[in-house]
């Protein structure tokens, strides 16, 4: 987010570059957008304060190859300022739903679901109401210290469905979240019940079908509908993180395709 008249992006939506093509298939809402731009000329005269000595450990993300790397701040000269440099963030109006919904639905989604878990649907769904609304990264790092038995179970659900956006889409976790995650009732297994007196009764064990959908986190669309600076914070180093993934996705992916036209050149060869 730039609040200088100079982004590349500020003639359209007022946001940088979200490092995922399909964000930009929908545009901002118009009154997002002149909201944004009526108060480009923000500025303050805080000279006597120095926010690039500004520590937020919130700055810094650990890759998965255990690499420590800084996250670009908002302002581009050091870590993140306090709440008031910015008070226009909680100026930006309400967006419209039919906006969010035509934005929302146009979002790819990936499916990953568990037939016949041997676990009740009432059960089950405690575990799909804790990780629905979650990013993959967020769900994946809670359910280790969930204390529930089929927590183990709901978290490979969640890396299965990962697994399939990354492998299908190109999408990295850090661009995914838990859009919908809900628990059906299976066929049930009949089983006796043995009773006193020689009598015996019916026991049921219930059974559950699991659906989990994934969707792609509209980075824009979250951070305008936050409606505190903490939360747009939190929404824009996770988009940070996110571009910063995409980028040594990209990266891998060059140096695979370089590898294979080596090793297929030096075949023919």
């Amino acid at each position: 987010i730039s609040t200088s008249s100079s982004s590349s992006s500020s003639s359209s939506s007022g946001f940088s570059g979200v490092g995922i093509a399909s964000f930009s298939t929908a545009p901002v809402p118009a009154a997002a957008s002149s909201s944004l731009e009526d108060l480009e000329d923000f500025d303050d005269d805080d000279d006597d304060e120095n926010y690039d000595d500004y520590d937020d450990p919130t700055m810094y993300f650990t890759t998965p190859q255990g690499v420590r790397r800084p996250i670009e701040p908002i302002n581009g000269s050091g870590g993140l300022p306090p709440d008031e440099r910015y008070p226009y963030f909680l100026k930006v109006p309400r967006i419209p739903p039919r906006i969010v919904a035509r934005r929302v639905s146009a979002l790819r989604t990936y499916v990953s679901a568990e037939r016949s878990v041997r676990h009740s649907t009432w059960r089950m769904n405690l575990l799909c109401r804790f990780v629905a609304g979650m990013t993959v990264t967020e769900a994946l790092n809670r359910l280790g210290f969930v204390r529930k038995g089929k927590a183990g179970l709901m978290h490979k659900i969640i890396r299965e469905g990962a697994a399939r956006a990354e492998r299908e889409g190109g999408l990295r976790r850090s661009s995914l979240m838990v859009a919908e995650c809900f628990a059906t009732n299976a066929t049930p297994l009949k089983r006796m019940k043995i009773h006193a007196k020689g009598r015996a009764g019916l026991m049921r064990r219930r059974h559950s079908h699991v659906r989990l959908v994934l969707r792609e986190i509209d980075f824009p669309l979250e951070i305008l509908r936050s409606r505190t600076f903490a939360a747009k914070k939190r929404w824009y180093v996770r988009q940070r993180i996110a571009e910063l993934d995409m980028e040594e996705a990209e990266r891998e992916r060059e140096e695979v395709e370089r590898l294979t036209r080596l090793a297929e050149e030096a075949a023919a060869g």
